[in-house]
Parts: structure tokens; C-alpha cells; sequence
């Protein structure tokens, strides 16, 4: 598992983005601010195999704040912000990330999603692209990918099915040789060698 770092105000980061998007062969890392071409539907970001992780340089709105709240870890460093867009995701997305009374309230006044409100829902953190690099390596594939898709859907179920769906998770996890290498570097107190 290759992380793809993309560079969103550099030369050809569209055609790049769009390749990545399609391949679906690693995580992505989108960082940059001012992209001069649109994003991906956040639709297509969140539908991805691998975790999407947003490193914000500065104030981003319109479809590309959409895009960064559809990320799943933000890195970021003050006084960036998403500042509100009109569109069909944004309420949904926010609900997720920062709980239905403060998305309330934002969409509400039409305001921005300060650092400082993104970092204490926990969703963000200090840092940028370096970070956002260095927070993937050493991780399981594996477990980045059956992780992702099993967290949106725990976030609309009411909690007997979920805690159903992180039982089933859980076991698919155990039956990938990745999680015999996490419990034995663990035993062995080194790090882990993930096969993926």
C-alpha cells in the first residue's frame, strides 16, 4: 500500500487525482488550497476503498470544502477553515464529523468550521502534508479498507446493529494475516511488517 500524495495547486494534479481515484490502490493525501480545477464528487470520495485524508493550507469553500469534509482525517494548522457551501452532502457530512447540535447551528448561521472546532471534535489534527504522511505509514492496509466503509455505516445505524456490524468487522479482521502480524510485533515489542 502506496499512499498518493497530490498536490492540488500543482501542474496536472487533476489528471493525477482522477487516476488515483479510479485505480483505488492506496490512500489518498489531497493537499494544497486554490485548486484551480473541481474536485471529485464527494460522493466519489467517500465511496473510496482506501481512507482519504484532506491537509487544508488556509480557507477552502465552495465544492471543495464538500471534498475536504468528505475526508476522513484532516491535517491542518490554524487559521484554516471550511467555510459554508450549499451543497447536497454538506449537512450530512457535517452531522458526522461534528455531531447534530454544532452542524445545526453552522449550517444555521452560515458560517465557517474553524481549525479550532474541527481539531476538538477530534476529526482534525496539527500539522500538514509531512504529518498526514507520516500518520499512514506503518499502518495495515488491510485494515485501512475494511475500517473505512464500516464507519460510515455505523454512523446511521442505532447501536444494537452496529455494535452487530464491529462484531462481523471484527472478525474479518482476525482472518487477515495482518492482524497475526500486529498481535506478534506486539508480543515482540517491535513494529509491525504488514504484508500489504
Amino acid at each position: 500500500m502506496t499512499p498518493r500524495l497530490i498536490g492540488l495547486s500543482k501542474r496536472g494534479a487533476a489528471a493525477r487525482l482522477a487516476e488515483c481515484v479510479k485505480k483505488a490502490d492506496g490512500p489518498l493525501v489531497l493537499a494544497g488550497n486554490a485548486p484551480l480545477f473541481p474536485p471529485p464528487p464527494a460522493e466519489d470520495l467517500l465511496g473510496f476503498a482506501f481512507p482519504v485524508i484532506g491537509v487544508l493550507e488556509g480557507a477552502m469553500s465552495g465544492l471543495w470544502a464538500e471534498a475536504f469534509l468528505a475526508c476522513d482525517v484532516l491535517f491542518a494548522k490554524p487559521p484554516s477553515a471550511l467555510v459554508f457551501s450549499g451543497g447536497d452532502l454538506w449537512p450530512a457530512l457535517l452531522e458526522i464529523r461534528l455531531g447534530s447540535a454544532a452542524s445545526g447551528r453552522l449550517i444555521f448561521s452560515r458560517g465557517a468550521l474553524s481549525f479550532s472546532r474541527m481539531e476538538h471534535s477530534g476529526w482534525a489534527r496539527r500539522g500538514g502534508a509531512r504529518e498526514a504522511m507520516q500518520w499512514l505509514e506503518g499502518r495495515s492496509a488491510e485494515a485501512l479498507k475494511l475500517l473505512r466503509p464500516l464507519l460510515y455505516k455505523e454512523a446511521a445505524l442505532p447501536v444494537p446493529p452496529a455494535l452487530a456490524l464491529e462484531r462481523s468487522a471484527f472478525a474479518m479482521a482476525w482472518a487477515k494475516s495482518d492482524a497475526r502480524e500486529g498481535a506478534k510485533s506486539f508480543l515482540e515489542k517491535r513494529a509491525p511488517s504488514f504484508s500489504s
